[in-house]
């Protein structure tokens, strides 16, 4: 019977070379219901508002926020966060934090509109929230969500996380053993052979020689 050969994956060197990230486990991430979400949000005060402008440039905004029957209340004063949300309502709200063991990220996207009712404005409590930043903030402005979404991963440093595999480790399920024996060292061949190759730039090194005979130091 002929052996055929193997060639091995396309970016099967580049990863043996360590050019190539190495994803994490899924079973390190836990997708958070809505309910965790609003959970989170509820007992957070301080977020990031992203707006965007007429040419969908976008900016981000500390802001202090509270919730209120399913609607993210923050206020403002008279500016560019103002003037981008009347012009381009659609925004996206994201908060985070940590405990002994994990870390977490919430992420609120919907419609923003400036509260314009008195009686809202009170039932909310947007009329008695506190911003941390100096300056009056007159206006109050409402998230309606569309999309609320959020994750939380172990900690990298936490008690029982699994320690981080380097990349150069991956292989891809090839290992050097049996039929994919060939298929590895070819690239460890290749990989050797890539690093081998002098930078462009670089300097050469100089070939030790001797000089010729019959010249000797000039005294």
């Amino acid at each position: 019977m002929t052996n055929q050969r193997e060639d091995p994956p396309p970016d099967f060197t580049e990863r043996l070379l360590g050019r190539t990230s190495v994803a994490r486990s899924d079973s390190a991430v836990t997708q958070l219901t809505t309910a965790e979400c609003w959970r989170l949000l509820e007992d957070s005060r301080l977020g990031r508002l992203a707006v965007t402008d007429s040419r969908s440039a976008p900016d981000l905004f500390p802001v202090n926020f509270t919730t209120h029957e399913g609607v993210i209340y923050v206020r403002t004063a008279q500016g560019t966060k103002l003037s981008r949300i009347l012009a381009h309502p659609a925004t996206a709200l994201e908060i985070d934090g940590e405990d002994a063991e994990t870390q977490w990220s919430v992420v609120v996207r919907g419609w923003a509109h400036r509260v314009v009712d008195g009686e809202e404005f009170e039932a909310s409590g947007a009329g008695v929230l506190v911003s941390w930043s100096p300056g009056q903030k007159p206006y109050a402005v409402k998230i309606t969500p569309h999309t609320v979404s959020g994750r939380r991963f172990r900690r990298s440093d936490s008690p029982g996380s699994s320690e981080r595999v380097r990349p150069q480790a991956d292989l891809g399920g090839a290992h050097p053993t049996g039929d994919n024996s060939a298929t590895v060292r070819r690239a460890i061949d290749d990989a050797d052979a890539q690093n081998s190759r002098p930078r462009r730039g670089s300097r050469p090194e100089p070939i030790p020689h001797l000089r010729p005979l019959g010249q000797g130091r000039r005294r």
